[in-house]
Formats: C-alpha cells, sequence, structure tokens
C-alpha cells in the first residue's frame, strides 16, 4: 500500500512537470536542456551534493552535545535514509522530521525525543537562515538592476530608489538575524511560547486512549531539555547558523550553474533569491514538491531574468537534476545501507 502511494504520488508529479514542460514548448526545453554544458551540469550535481552533505552536518554538530548519539556511518546512513523518504513519500516535508529521528534514535544510545529536538532546531535554523538568503538576493538584484523595482519610477530616480530599497533589506536581514539569535539563544518570548504550545500538546495527547501521561510527560519535557541544551551551547549553535547559511550559498551554486550551462547571464543574486522562494512549492503533497517546485521556479526566473518560459523550464528542471535527484540518489544508498544492515531500525526508547 505504502509502495502504491509513493508510485501514485510520483506518477502525479511526472504528470504536472509533463504539463509544465509542453505548455512552454517541449521541444524548446529540450533542445536547451540538450545544449547545456555537461561540465557545469556535473559542477551543479557536485554543489547539490555538497549541500546535502553541509545539511547533514548541522543536525551532527547539533547532535554534540547529546550523550549516546549517532555518529560515523551509522549517522550517514541514517541521516541520508532519513532524507531519502523525505524526498520520496508524499508530504515527505511533514514526516521527514519524526522518521530522520527515528532512524537517528534507532542508531545511537539517545533517545528519540532528543533526536526530534535536535532535528527541529535544524529546520528552524535552516528556514531562518533561507529568509537572510531571500534578503540578500532580493537587495543584490535590485542594486544591480536586473529587475524594474517600479515602473513608476524615472530613470533619473531610478537608483536612489535601489539604494533605499537595498538598504531597507539589508536592515530587515540584520533584525531578522538579531531576532533569531535572541530567539534560539536566550530564554524569551519564542521559549515562553513554544512551551506554552507543548504544554497544550501534552494535555491533549494524555487525553487519547492508551496513551500514559507520565510517559508522555517524560517525552516533552526530554524534547524541551534538550532544546536547552541544545541553545546554550553558543558556539555548536553559531557553528550550525554558519554552516546553514553555506548550504544555501551551494543550493543557489546549483542553480546558477544551471543557467550559466544554458547560457543564461545572471547575477548570482538572483540564484539567492529563486532558490529559497521555490521551496514554498516543497508544501504541496507530492514527492519532494515534485512539479510544483519547478512550475513555480520557472515562473520566478521570467520574473526575474527576463528568459524565454522554455529556458526558465530548462534550467528549473537541470537544478532539480542537481539537487532532488542527486538527493535521491544518495539518499537511496543510505536506505539501502539501513535495510542490509538494520542500523537505525533496531529501538526509538532511551
Amino acid at each position: 500500500m505504502r509502495r502504491l502511494r509513493v508510485a501514485a504520488g510520483f506518477a502525479v508529479a511526472l504528470l504536472v512537470t509533463g504539463i509544465l514542460v509542453y505548455g512552454t514548448g517541449w521541444e524548446a526545453v529540450v533542445s536547451s536542456i540538450r545544449r547545456a554544458d555537461p561540465i557545469l551540469v556535473a559542477g551543479g550535481a557536485v554543489a547539490g551534493a555538497t549541500m546535502l552533505a553541509l545539511r547533514a552536518l548541522i543536525v551532527y554538530r547539533l547532535l554534540g552535545p547529546i550523550e549516546g548519539s549517532a555518529g560515523g556511518t551509522a549517522f550517514v546512513g541514517a541521516f541520508l535514509a532519513g532524507y531519502f523518504s523525505r524526498s520520496v513519500v508524499p508530504w515527505g516535508q511533514s514526516v521527514g522530521v519524526a522518521v530522520t529521528a527515528y532512524l537517528l534514535a534507532g542508531s545511537s544510545e539517545s533517545p528519540f525525543e532528543d533526536n526530534a529536538a535536535v532535528i527541529s532546531v535544524a529546520e528552524v535554523l535552516v528556514f531562518l537562515t533561507s529568509v537572510v538568503v531571500v534578503v540578500v538576493g532580493l537587495v543584490g538584484i535590485v542594486a544591480n538592476g536586473s529587475v524594474d523595482v517600479s515602473s513608476s519610477v524615472t530613470a533619473g530616480s531610478l537608483p536612489s530608489n535601489r539604494l533605499k530599497t537595498g538598504l531597507l533589506g539589508a536592515l530587515f536581514a540584520a533584525v531578522l538575524v538579531a531576532a533569531s539569535a535572541v530567539s534560539v539563544t536566550r530564554d524569551g518570548v519564542a521559549r515562553t511560547i513554544l512551551f506554552g504550545i507543548t504544554a497544550r500538546l501534552e494535555g491533549a495527547l494524555a487525553r487519547l486512549p492508551g496513551v500514559e501521561r507520565p510517559a508522555v510527560r517524560t517525552r516533552v519535557r526530554g524534547f524541551l531539555s534538550t532544546i536547552d541544551d541544545v541553545a546554550a551551547d553558543r558556539s555548536v549553535l553559531l557553528g550550525a547558523v554558519t554552516v546553514a547559511l553555506a548550504s544555501w550559498i551551494f543550493n543557489a551554486l546549483a542553480l546558477f550553474l544551471s543557467l550559466v550551462a544554458l547560457g543564461v547571464d545572471a547575477p548570482f543574486a538572483v540564484a539567492l533569491l529563486c532558490v529559497p522562494l521555490s521551496t514554498v512549492a516543497a508544501v504541496v503533497p507530492l514527492p519532494g514538491g515534485m512539479g510544483g517546485v519547478e512550475v513555480f521556479l520557472a515562473g520566478l526566473l521570467v520574473a526575474t531574468t527576463a528568459v524565454s518560459g522554455d529556458v526558465a523550464t530548462a534550467a528549473a528542471l537541470l537544478y532539480r537534476l542537481c539537487t532532488y535527484w542527486v538527493h535521491v540518489g544518495l539518499g537511496g544508498i543510505g536506505a539501502t545501507y539501513v535495510s542490509a544492515t538494520g542500523v537505525g531500525l533496531v529501538r526509538v526508547d532511551g
């Protein structure tokens, strides 16, 4: 049944992608892809693989303070298998945290809730840094004059408006970084809200049939305690934020190289803006957001670079080849390792 669901999800995703290619002119899209520089495409694939390695490094660093956490090949196999599940299962973005936490717990002496807390923190850091990258990309595009920020602005006043927009964007990024640092490193509003929500969830779960309240309380408190432990280690947290930013740079590099491979002369800021924004489409209930991400990314490229729809579609497909499909391949190797060795499938309680 699960395999049928996965197959159905891929079928729908391929259909959506096929409609995109057909709608923009499949012959022109195929022709563009055939003319792409294979060396640059290979470079994009390396960038995509590096991005995945950096995402793994974020989790690995955050697991550092956790006693008995997974390491070595056990960690690599469990992380890749978890990433594989979130990439091929519909709604994988939603269940990815739980699956990866389960596999990491089974590969170590640390309990499930500790691993779930660490992965949750990693997801938050990746999201926050994505917003910073979007702002930097927008500032870069406006400063370079790659997009017309207002059709009503005269040519003489345009640079002034771009400068103002750039300064506002930089100010917003600075406020965002400061707020993020305060939220994740100090007891403040974010922590109070988190504890309040978790307390309500604890009460709701405890009322379910067959659920023991003490067990729920122990798990929830362990989850929150781990978040406190991770937030208390400033060096680990700062390192994780740095790695998260680097992962977005390599993610954007994959799109940039895909564009260059097609002969598109676009600034790197375009990739910095479009890549994080395109992840919004990953929420569609299809494997890895497949279909939705391609459509959304192609639209963003047309809007920001003024390239034709067929070239934008070709760039989106090449980018997804360098990232999503490379990740599926690497994740499949991890899943095969877990299945063959049984690592990560042993236990979930500590």
